[in-house]
């Protein structure tokens, strides 16, 4: 019995010891895990910026910056490292998010390359984005003929009150620059190197009420065609005859809205789906309604093109795309659409600029592409 003293407490260190080391290997396991899941958001996050940094270049490929591959370490544009990535071009992340995109070009083949980063560490370090796009065919719509287009939809014609103000022309089919005054009876200068067109075309029917402006100043200055057969004799119409040219603003329309629905859509895309507003203020780009409100306020001044399709719910109800504008507000560029409806208090206006909607023109009607700015098509987004 006396060889057995001091057994227990061998046998309590014994089992305090492999407590503490599974302790301890717990600890060191749930910290390899927390470190695994830090490394994992910092990877998402950094491969978010990728894609950021890829979506920024897009909308900015208008004023691309091309690069040859054969100046930087690659041969092969998948192999592009963060060093020849971030060389030039920023992706607007924030840190401790870097991201950065650069424009390369190979031969004929045009890409917008892309990475991101968290801090300094290339444990964060995202894959490489690849965004290839080619030139021509790109914009969003074929052809504009008038300041304000709109055909029927199914029956719905197209209506246009341009308000009750006395400040001047509310619809103008001149060629008009970019820049300059649009409140009360300021209108942009003429374009010098432009091409005027129609004021409206509404050539399948539509209800306009014009109001006369400050005893001199017309509401409607262009030409007005308000049938298939003014259209067929208009000199300015993009098309032989007025079947054709509802085919092409059918597709038009179609192509905007692919764009708009697209996951890659451009920044300067503005969309509005049913029962939904969208307000872009005195910015530029292009707004897309599908059963959407264009609403303008006050001295608004929206610079370049809208386009307005009709929605259809689930109980199979029509939902018309609307602009809603009062005070002065002023739309510069063109409105193509159907079945919309156009009105507002004041003296609400649109300008038709060439200079206004020239990144957003020259689709040339092929179902399957999707427009871009510049002139670009996304052939490919890896």
């Amino acid at each position: 019995m006396r060889n057995q003293k001091g057994a227990a407490l061998i046998v309590v260190l014994t089992m305090l010891t492999a407590s503490l080391m599974l302790g301890l290997s717990s600890m060191q396991s749930s910290l390899i895990d927390e470190r695994l899941a830090g490394n994992y958001k910092a990877a998402a996050q950094a491969q978010m910026g990728a894609e950021q940094a890829a979506s920024a270049g897009l909308g900015s490929i208008g004023s691309a910056d091309w690069v040859s591959l054969s100046s930087l370490s690659s041969s092969d544009v998948t192999d592009l490292r963060w060093d020849d990535v971030k060389e030039k071009g920023d992706g607007e992340c924030q840190a401790p998010l870097h991201c950065y995109y650069r424009y390369v070009v190979d031969g004929e083949d045009r890409y917008i390359v892309a990475m991101g980063r968290i801090g300094d560490g290339v444990a964060a370090l995202s894959d490489l984005v690849i965004v290839e796009v080619t030139e021509g065919g790109g914009g969003i719509i074929s052809g504009v003929e008038a300041a304000l287009a709109c055909v029927q939809y199914k029956g719905r014609l197209c209506s246009f009150s341009p308000g009750n103000g006395k400040s001047g022309s509310s619809v103008d089919g001149t060629d008009r620059v970019v820049d300059g005054k649009t409140q009360g009876s300021h209108q942009p200068d003429v374009n010098p190197q432009g091409s005027d067109v129609a004021a409206i075309l509404m050539a399948n029917g539509g209800t306009v009420s014009e109001q006369q402006g400050n005893g001199n100043k017309s509401a409607v200055v262009g030409d007005e065609i308000y049938s298939s057969s003014s259209y067929d004799n208009y000199v300015g119409r993009l098309s032989e005859t007025w079947e054709k040219a509802e085919e092409r603003i059918a597709l038009d329309i179609a192509n905007a809205l692919s764009v708009a629905r697209s996951s890659s859509k451009p920044d300067y895309v503005y969309y509005a789906g049913p029962g939904e507003v969208v307000s872009p203020g005195s910015d530029e780009g292009v707004v897309v309604l599908e059963g959407g409100v264009l609403d303008l306020d006050g001295r608004d001044k929206f610079v370049g093109l809208v386009v307005i399709s009709t929605a259809i719910d689930d109980e199979g109800n029509r939902i018309a795309g609307s602009i809603s504008s009062g005070g002065t507000s002023t739309i510069v560029g063109a409105v193509l659409g159907e079945g919309f409806s156009y009105g507002g208090g004041g003296n609400p206006s649109i300008f038709y600029s060439s200079d206004a909607i020239a990144d957003y023109v020259g689709w040339k009607g092929d179902e399957e592409s999707v427009g871009v700015r510049g002139g670009f098509v996304v052939e490919n987004w890896r």
